[in-house]
C-alpha cells in the first residue's frame, strides 16, 4: 500500500493524534513538569474508568441488549444487606418469615394462569379488577406490616443507629439490642394477612392480558408443592425466629462474614431478576425506555437506602 493511500485511510487517526499533541504541548507550556506528568496520569485514570463504563455497557448491549444503568445501585443494596447482616443477625432473621410468606402466592404461578384462563369478564370489569386486587392487596400487606415486629437501628438515634453499631462492630463489641414492640403482633393475623395478600396480589398481576390466554393444563399436587414448602419456611423461621438469631449473634465471625457475603449476593441476584423480569423484559424492543427505568430505579435505589440505613452526618 503506498504512504498516500494510507495516509488516506487513516486521515481521521492523524488529525485526532495531531490536535491531541498540540493541546498537549500546549499544556506542558504553563505547567511544571511534575504537574504535567499528575494530570496526564490523572486524565488517562478517568478515561480508562470511561472506557471500562462503556465497554461495559456495550458487551451487555451486545449480548443481552440490555441497556442497564441500575447495576452499582444493586451493589450497594447488596453490600448494605450483607452489612445488616453481620452486625444486626437480629433483623436479618425477623425479615426472613416475612419475605418467605410474602413471595409464597407467587410460587401459584401455573395455578394462577389456569384460573384465569377460567374466567369469562368481559369490557371495563376485566380491565378494573386487576387494579382493585393490587390495591386491595396492597392495603392487606402494609396494614399487616406496619405492626410486624422487626429489630431494627433508628437513625435519629445515635447510640442505635447505623454509624454507631458499626463503631460498636469495629471494636469486637456486638452488642445486645432492645427487642422489638409485640404489644400489637397477632401471629396467626400476621401469617394468614400476608398469605392472602401475597395470593391476592399474584393473582391480579396475572389478570393483566390474560384476554389472550387459552389454557388447558390439569393441575396436579407438583404445582402446589413450592408454595408449602415456602409457607412452611415461613412458618418455621417465624417460630424459631429467637433461636437462629442467638445462633447467628455467638457465630465465629468468619462464618457469619460467609453468612453476609451469600446474603449480599443473594439480594442482589433477585433485586436484578425481579427487575428484569417486570420492568425490562417488556422494554426489550425500546433500548432508550430501558435506559430510562433504569435510571429512575437508581434514583429510587439511593434515597430508599438513604431512607432506611440513613445517610452520613454532615459536620
Amino acid at each position: 500500500m503506498k504512504l498516500s493511500q494510507l495516509f488516506r485511510k487513516n486521515l481521521t487517526v492523524i488529525i485526532l493524534l495531531a490536535v491531541l499533541a498540540f493541546l498537549f504541548t500546549v499544556a506542558a507550556q504553563g505547567m511544571e513538569s511534575k504537574d504535567f506528568v499528575i494530570t496526564l496520569l490523572r486524565g488517562l485514570s478517568v478515561g480508562s474508568i470511561t472506557f471500562l463504563v462503556a465497554s461495559g455497557f456495550s458487551l451487555i448491549f451486545g449480548l443481552l441488549d440490555v441497556l442497564n444503568l441500575a447495576h452499582g445501585t444493586l451493589f450497594m443494596i447488596g453490600a448494605y444487606v450483607g452489612w445488616t447482616v453481620y452486625v444486626r443477625p437480629d433483623t436479618f432473621v425477623d425479615l426472613l418469615a416475612p419475605f418467605a410468606l410474602l413471595i409464597s402466592g407467587f410460587l401459584l404461578g401455573d395455578v394462577w394462569k389456569v384460573l384465569v384462563s377460567k374466567i369469562r369478564l368481559k369490557g371495563s370489569i376485566r380491565k378494573v379488577l386487576p387494579w382493585l386486587g393490587i390495591l386491595l392487596s396492597g392495603w392487606i400487606l402494609f396494614s399487616i406490616l406496619k405492626t410486624y415486629p422487626i429489630s431494627i437501628w433508628d437513625p435519629g438515634n445515635y447510640a442505635l443507629s447505623p454509624i454507631g453499631i458499626s463503631y460498636l462492630a469495629t471494636q469486637g463489641i456486638r452488642g445486645q439490642f432492645p427487642p422489638p414492640d409485640m404489644s400489637s403482633f397477632s401471629p396467626f393475623l400476621a401469617i394468614s394477612g400476608m398469605i392472602l395478600g401475597s395470593m391476592l396480589l399474584a393473582f391480579s398481576l396475572s389478570l393483566f392480558g390474560s384476554e389472550k390466554q387459552i389454557i388447558s393444563k390439569k393441575l396436579s399436587w407438583r404445582n402446589f408443592r413450592n408454595f408449602v414448602l415456602v409457607v412452611f419456611a415461613g412458618l418455621l423461621l417465624l417460630f424459631f425466629n429467637d433461636s437462629l438469631t442467638a445462633f447467628l449473634v455467638g457465630l465465629n465471625t468468619n462464618w457469619l462474614f460467609l453468612v453476609a457475603v451469600l446474603a449480599a449476593l443473594g439480594s442482589g441476584f433477585g433485586l436484578g431478576a425481579l427487575m428484569e423480569t417486570t420492568l425490562i423484559r417488556p422494554l426489550y424492543v425500546r433500548p432508550i425506555y430501558q435506559l430510562m427505568v433504569t435510571l429512575g430505579l437508581s434514583a429510587i435505589g439511593i434515597e430508599m437506602v438513604r431512607s432506611i440505613w440513613g445517610r452520613p452526618e454532615t459536620v
